[in-house]
């Protein structure tokens, strides 16, 4: 009896040892299940946000690319009215979007319109420099000959003016500056006989003396010298000294006189 008991003890202790081994293997594998469906699910939530995410960047770029491209600078505006520097920051906010044809074809029109901008400047300083005959000479004609076909195309019609503008000017300038030194010869002819008076009635009457070549210069003053840069800022400056005190130069006025009377003109 006692050895029955002892092995129905041991019967019982293997069938409890074995439903909890089951019980084990089961809760264990609803944990793996539970595992798997839940790394499912996340799975697909991370691609979904990532198709979100994807959605998001793509109309990212399209709303940057419209807000670009209508923040555009006026490409109609005349050259004389542009400014370099907006022109570049604007290709510098362009030139990460290449690739695009849009912002492509908008980087080409913008840099087209700095070639021609530039182009203008360069131009430009012909007129606030010492008389250059060939560089006038070839911007002349590059305006005549080649830009005026491209009016209407690459060129508005105020863009092309800008440069025409400066082809007339050029064309004022030798003139100009031939007009300008034989006044500073007729204004010192007037003066040689008053030099080294200092009386108030001489600086008076030279003063009326100046007056009145600069009045037989008026048209060329206002139609070349005031025209050209290079001329109009040394004649303010001589005229300013002139009739403060015609008997005696400033320092400025006499350097102004000589970088006149200096220029290359024959």
């Amino acid at each position: 009896m006692r050895q029955f008991l002892l092995t129905l003890a041991c019967l019982l202790a293997g069938t409890a040892s074995w439903a909890d081994d089951t019980s084990k293997a089961i809760a264990d594998s609803l944990t793996i299940d539970s595992l798997r469906h839940a790394n499912d699910s996340l799975r697909q939530t991370v691609d979904s946000l990532q198709r979100e995410l994807s959605d998001l960047s793509q109309f990212r770029a399209e709303f940057i690319k419209d807000r670009l491209l209508r923040q555009s600078p006026d490409l109609q505006k005349p050259f004389s009215q542009s400014d370099a520097a907006e022109i570049d920051a604007y290709i510098l906010r362009l030139t990460p979007f290449k690739g695009n044809q849009e912002i492509d074809e908008q980087l080409a029109r913008v840099e087209t319109f700095k070639q021609y901008l530039t182009l203008y400047h360069h131009y430009s300083r012909l007129l606030q420099m010492p008389f250059a005959r060939q560089g006038i000479t070839d911007a002349t004609t590059d305006i005549t000959k080649n830009l005026k076909g491209k009016a209407g195309s690459e060129l508005t019609e105020a863009q092309f003016n800008d440069f025409d503008t400066l082809a007339i000017y050029m064309s004022r300038y030798y003139p100009g500056a031939k007009d300008f030194q034989a006044l500073i010869r007729d204004v010192d002819a007037k003066l040689k006989n008053y030099k080294g008076n200092t009386d108030e009635a001489s600086r008076d009457f030279c003063r009326e003396l100046v007056q009145k070549v600069l009045a037989q210069y008026e048209e060329t003053v206002q139609k070349r010298i005031m025209n050209i840069p290079y001329l109009r800022q040394r004649y303010d400056v001589y005229t300013a000294s002139l009739l403060a005190n015609p008997l005696s130069l400033t320092k400025d006025a006499g350097d102004a006189v000589s970088d006149i009377n200096n220029l290359k003109l024959d």
